[in-house]
């Protein structure tokens, strides 16, 4: 008997927005469309409050949740809980659309979702013994829950339905497509084939063992010429050839010559997104290139995210940390970055919905991570004070929030917040210089009594100046032109042209690093120095030239 793997999907949301329905079930057997959602909400809280939430509760009862996790993903209106006992379906209006005691149910595509059913052992389960995960029978249900591919009429199907097919046939199995009847409609002659996407499929040739294209008739468009191929998506495909990856339109002309490192990540999704397309080059970084080829956004990053949304969560390297990893953080199609280094941690995958993107981040003296979500401009929509643990991203305009308190569980939906798009309170302080905006690889600016400090030697050089650094009298030295600027870290007196000047707030050292005065140093340097608190950026101007990047930031 093969040993198989399998991934339990507890959580599947899916939302749609409609009125809520209130019935009390407190007690009650689940029952296809009946409403959870709470009569008595107060109760159904728990006590919790999460000011600036519009939140409604909803009422499982005594029932437990056996399991949920962070990574789960909701789609189409529909969330999905694993309670003891027996699972339920249920809309954004609290309905419940359907209940069965299947052990799992995958995320709905299509209108269509995977559920399966662990088969009983023939052998009790002895302690201390290794055991291979149990077998399972599988189908799927609609979005009305019936169930249109019945338990163990086929095995080994494919996830999630894609333009209305899905894969059929296991490891080592050959591969075919079924539709939503169950009805096996291309024939499994294929070693492997990929989901249809935009009337096109991959497929894999069991002799030559090399990829082309079918379409829904089963008949082949685009010949086995490729080591790999990946789904359509505004109208080009990743395909691998000879090594060297690049693209090809529906009827196999080249669109991106092959010129591109092919990818060794199975994970990374190469698929165009509003014209950008996570690539590497030859020195193995990522950056996003556009439907010419061309780097819009420079090879740099360590991970990449595909641009599925406005923002998106990227890796730098630094080799002065372990394994090189410096810090994630977000950034938008102009490659500005959005948030600050070390700030928040991020979940593998994870891309904007509803034009909101969760992240984890730690506030106030507490070890624990809390969920975050931030907007296109890198702002805490739904901040981290608020100390939310469980929170699943937004799809069609709710997200789930799951918290405990006292011994008990609340579960609630959360209506998407108004206006996200305002908010604007960064917590990344830019610098602009002559409008251009610097840049800082491994340590953001500080505010510290209301005086910015900056990384030394991006500061100095961004001005012009040749900066040293006298490890011994830790002092920074910095010339310019006929000026010499000496600061020595936590000494409140700085130096020009040998010359003693107080400052408000000394230079000091974070994260193995220099920061400076940015004011002290800018006007040191014959350079005019202002703050716009609204976008909280520092505008240095050495010339003639306005500085106007914040207020196109605000546009």
């Amino acid at each position: 008997m093969k040993t198989r793997i399998f991934i339990i999907l507890i959580l599947s949301l899916l939302m749609t927005v409609a009125p809520f329905v209130t019935e009390d079930v407190y007690g009650a057997e689940y029952v296809k469309g009946q409403s959870i959602v709470a009569e008595d909400q107060e109760k159904a809280s728990r006590g919790l409050e999460f000011p600036g939430l519009d939140i409604t509760w909803l009422d499982i009862g005594d029932s437990h949740i056996q399991s949920y996790s962070q990574m789960d993903i909701f789609s189409e209106g529909i969330f999905t809980l694993r309670l003891s006992g027996q699972t339920i379906c249920f809309d954004t209006t609290g309905k419940i659309i359907a209940v069965g005691d299947y052990n799992g149910i995958h995320e709905f595509s299509d209108g269509m979702a995977k559920v399966y059913k662990y088969i009983p052992r023939d052998e009790p389960d002895v302690p201390g013994r290794l055991i291979a995960p149990p077998d399972q029978i599988e189908g799927f249900i609609d979005s009305e829950g019936n169930e249109v591919i019945p338990l163990g009429m086929h095995s080994n199907m494919g996830d999630m339905f894609h333009e209305g097919f899905t894969t059929i046939g296991g490891y080592e199995e050959n591969k075919g497509f079924i539709n939503k009847t169950g009805e096996i409609v291309i024939p499994q002659i294929y070693k492997d084939a990929g989901n249809f996407s935009e009337g096109l499929a991959a497929v894999q040739d069991i002799e030559t063992e090399l990829w082309g294209y079918i379409n829904k008739d089963g008949d082949i468009v685009i010949p086995m010429l490729y080591d790999e191929a990946k789904p359509f998506r505004e109208e080009v495909a990743y395909v691998v050839k000879n090594g060297m990856a690049g693209y090809i339109d529906k009827e196999g002309n080249i669109i991106i010559d092959f010129m591109l490192m092919p990818e060794t990540d199975k994970y990374v999704d190469n698929s165009f997104y509003g014209g950008l397309a996570v690539a590497r080059d030859s020195s193995g970084k990522y950056g996003y290139i556009n439907k010419n080829g061309d780097y819009v956004l420079p090879a740099k990053y360590k991970e990449a995210n595909p641009f599925i949304g406005e923002a998106v969560y990227v890796v730098i390297e630094n080799q002065n940390y372990p394994n090189g990893y410096g810090s994630s953080f977000l950034i938008n199609r102009d490659g500005e970055r959005l948030t600050p280094l070390w700030q928040y941690g991020r979940y593998a995958g994870e891309y904007m919905r509803d034009g909101l993107i969760r992240a984890l981040s730690t506030y106030g003296p507490s070890p624990k991570e809390f969920i975050v979500m931030l907007n296109k401009y890198g702002a805490e929509v739904i901040p981290a004070s608020l100390n939310i643990q469980y929170l699943s991203s937004f799809n069609e305009g709710y997200a789930l929030i799951i918290a405990d308190n006292n011994g008990g569980t609340a579960i609630g939906l959360v209506e998407l917040p108004e206006n996200i798009d305002a908010y604007k309170d960064r917590k990344l302080i830019r610098v602009f210089i002559d409008d251009k905006l610097l840049n800082f690889e491994d340590t953001d600016p500080i505010i510290e009594n209301s005086r910015t400090l900056v990384p030394m030697r991006a500061i100095f050089e961004a001005l012009g100046a040749e900066v040293e650094w006298d490890d011994t009298n830790k002092t920074a030295i910095a010339r310019k032109d006929n000026t010499t600027i000496s600061l020595k870290i936590d000494d409140n007196t700085a130096y020009i042209n040998n010359k003693p000047v107080e400052l408000d707030v000394p230079a000091k050292i974070k994260n193995s690093r220099t920061l400076v005065p940015v004011r002290f140093i800018a006007e040191s340097l014959n350079a005019d120095v202002k703050w716009n608190d609204e976008g909280r950026a520092v505008l240095i101007k050495t010339s003639g030239i306005d500085n106007t990047a914040v207020d196109d930031y605000r546009e």
